[in-house]
């Protein structure tokens, strides 16, 4: 879970060197090497190939990885729960859902209904030809569910590596990814630090009572003025669109926070996994940035489309 709005607690934790409760030297580490294989996918890789079209779909091989852990987390905790999930054909048409991306979004709508179909087909006939289907409804609305929150999401990550914008040279694929990832992560940060020092106010108790008012606020002054500088000096693009990428990214990823706390919530689980020291399941690390990569999407495509390549 991203540390986006967390307040202070009162309940016990276990003694981590830190006000947070959280082992902040483990955090910090892994946030390094983390931090620094995703920069060099998006700065490194690109200045290495020339096409586009190569950088996409190196980067696509990179959130495939991605899609595949979180989606190996998700599945061992359903499993725990006894949900029925064909796990192979869950991967497989994640898959498919990513890598249509490279198509666009006409091949990423057509995969993700195909996959839809496909894997409703495959947990219908789990028990044989002959076998009863019990709880077909509740695993493929759970499949579905994960296929939208999972790899379609991510897919958006792929179709912002490729943008092209026919008016705005500046406008490059990677530097959208690495401005709507830099946004999110100034949120977090903003969040976590108003949320720890003067979180007194609970959003949404019943769903993370960690997630304050104070940390909403942090979230936005850690994240505006970020999505401000970005979008005028790398993107090129008008100051209201930094200030509409600041304001909405922080509530996206502040949805996304909540929407995996319910489902955590709802399987009485902590954390996804401990894949990542400090930070819990690679689900617990980019549960802001699914939402958030769509949602950049759709701003970046209407401003491309509104201002016409004109800075003003």
């Amino acid at each position: 879970m991203s540390a986006s709005t967390e307040t202070s607690s009162n309940t016990p934790q276990k003694k981590t060197g830190s006000k947070a409760g959280r082992n902040l030297p483990a955090a910090f580490g892994s946030g390094i090497i983390f931090g620094g294989a995703i920069l060099f996918a998006l700065l490194g890789v690109p200045a290495l190939v020339d096409s586009i079209l190569g950088v996409q779909a190196i980067w696509a091989a990179v959130v495939a990885v991605l899609v595949i852990l979180g989606l190996h987390e998700i599945l061992d905790r359903l499993e725990e729960r006894d949900y029925q999930l064909p796990r192979i054909a869950v991967h497989i048409v994640a898959q498919g859902i990513l890598w249509s991306a490279l198509a666009g979004t006409k091949g990423l709508a057509m995969a993700f209904v195909l996959a839809t179909m496909v894997l409703s087909t495959i947990r219908l006939f789990a028990s044989g030809r002959t076998g009863s289907p019990k709880g077909w409804l509740r695993d493929t609305t759970m499949g579905i569910f994960l296929l939208a929150w999972v790899p379609l999401l991510a897919s958006f990550t792929v179709l912002l590596m490729g943008y092209q914008s026919a008016t705005n040279s500046s406008l490059k694929g990677n530097f959208i990814v690495l401005t709507f990832i830099v946004i999110v992560a100034c949120s977090d940060t903003g969040g976590y630090t108003f949320g720890v020092l003067w979180g007194k106010h609970p959003i949404v108790p019943k769903v993370s009572p960690k997630k304050s008012w104070e940390g909403i606020l942090g979230s936005l002054v850690f994240a505006i003025p970020a999505a401000l500088l970005l979008t005028i000096f790398l993107l090129k693009l008008p100051w209201w669109v930094g200030l509409l990428l600041g304001v909405l990214l922080t509530f996206s990823d502040f949805f996304g926070d909540i929407t995996e706390s319910q489902f955590k919530r709802e399987l009485g689980i902590k954390d996804m996994s401990n894949l990542i020291p400090g930070h819990g399941g690679m689900m617990d690390r980019v549960d802001g940035m699914l939402p958030s990569a769509a949602v950049t999407w759709v701003v970046i495509a209407l401003a491309d489309v509104i201002t016409g390549g004109v800075w003003f």
